[in-house]
């Protein structure tokens, strides 16, 4: 008897559930405690459910596929390294071809549901409420460049960014130090003023101030991780970009990206001393701001195109348009559960007698 395979929630992961399986299907959804004394609830709430699905099973199926269809859980009660990895939560997928486990990030209500299809709408919920973006953490003398993933179930992650600068230089950790840009202040030009001493040596301070020089590698310096930041991973320039910075060395890093590069998010505060978690937070607080913004557009153009006859809020008017591939935004209800099906070829939706 096989362990149920565990695989990370992404749109890949969704087509494959929604691939036609042979019924039943069946579905749980279990929120998790991370290790302590809490998570010693967990195998208990987890057997509950599994106890739900073999009456409703045992009703309409025979033991041995009964058995069949709940041995790779049945497998999991015991599975001590399972508990201590699983998080905050997973959602469970078995039928006769095999079983699936989806850990979450963030809390999720349980469920245990029989049916002909898989009840994917928690994970749908979640796929479309997680937003990537491109963050860069800048000071006057260090880059830190990250992809980040927000949701608003309470995932902050980022991840640091490869960066290279076009001539074969390598930045895998996305940390980019100005010493790796501007060159050591004895051979840039602007800092030294070669002239005759008594020595003939080279007389430091150039035709500027320090001031004046220091703020010129940082110009430099900034303008330099801008054309890195749009150079690597072009397929992500079309990410929001976040910049944390002080608005001086945010507007040199803004200077230096290229035309059609798209708005830049400011966050002003320096984030020298700040950890990745901090930045996370940084991050996470300024997408949901931005998402809620987004979604209150979204309900003033509903109720505007639902005045014109191009909205609706009704079931079947929704199924008959999805099948014709007529829905631009799909808006769904939170919290908010419909039982049934609907005909792929015809958009007719069967209700549960």
């Amino acid at each position: 008897m096989s362990l149920p395979t565990v695989q990370p929630l992404t749109s890949a992961t969704f087509r494959s559930l929604m691939g036609q399986r042979p019924s039943p299907c069946l579905t749980i959804y279990l929120p998790t405690h991370r290790p302590g004394p809490e998570s010693a609830a967990d195998p208990l709430a987890y057997r509950n459910l599994l106890d739900r699905l073999e009456i409703s099973l045992t009703a309409t199926r025979s033991r041995s596929e009964t058995h069949r269809l709940l041995g790779p859980w049945r497998s999991l009660e015991h599975d001590a390294s399972f508990w201590r990895t699983v998080g905050d939560g997973f959602a469970g997928f078995a039928s006769l071809d095999g079983a699936t486990i989806v850990p979450l990030d963030g809390r999720v209500e349980p469920m245990a549901v029989v049916g002909r299809r898989f009840h994917t709408l928690p994970i749908v919920r979640r796929l479309f409420s997680t937003e990537r973006c491109r963050v860069v953490a800048l000071t006057s003398r260090v880059a830190r460049v990250y992809v980040g993933r927000v949701s608003d179930y309470g995932e902050e992650r980022l991840e640091p960014e490869s960066l290279h600068d076009g001539s074969g230089a390598i930045f895998p950790d996305g940390m980019v130090l100005r010493e790796a840009i501007v060159e050591a202040e004895t051979v840039e030009p602007h800092r030294v003023m070669h002239g005759m001493g008594n020595l003939g040596d080279a007389v430091h301070g150039g035709f500027g101030s320090r001031e004046e020089a220091a703020l010129a590698d940082t110009r430099r310096f900034v303008r330099a991780v801008a054309k890195m930041v749009m150079a690597t991973n072009g397929a992500d320039r079309s990410l929001p970009l976040i910049v944390i910075g002080l608005p001086r060395v945010v507007a040199g890093f803004v200077e230096g990206l290229p035309r059609g590069a798209g708005p830049v998010d400011q966050i002003a505060i320096d984030p020298h001393a700040l950890s990745i978690a901090e930045l996370g937070h940084l991050v996470g607080d300024r997408m949901r701001v931005t998402r809620q913004r987004r979604q209150a557009d979204l309900g003033e153009r509903f109720l505007e195109a639902r005045a014109h006859g191009r909205a609706s809020g009704d079931f079947s008017d929704i199924a008959r348009a999805a099948v014709a591939g007529r829905v631009e935004v799909l808006v769904v209800e939170e919290g908010r559960r419909e039982a049934g099906a609907i005909d792929r070829r015809s958009g007719a939706i069967e209700f549960p007698s």
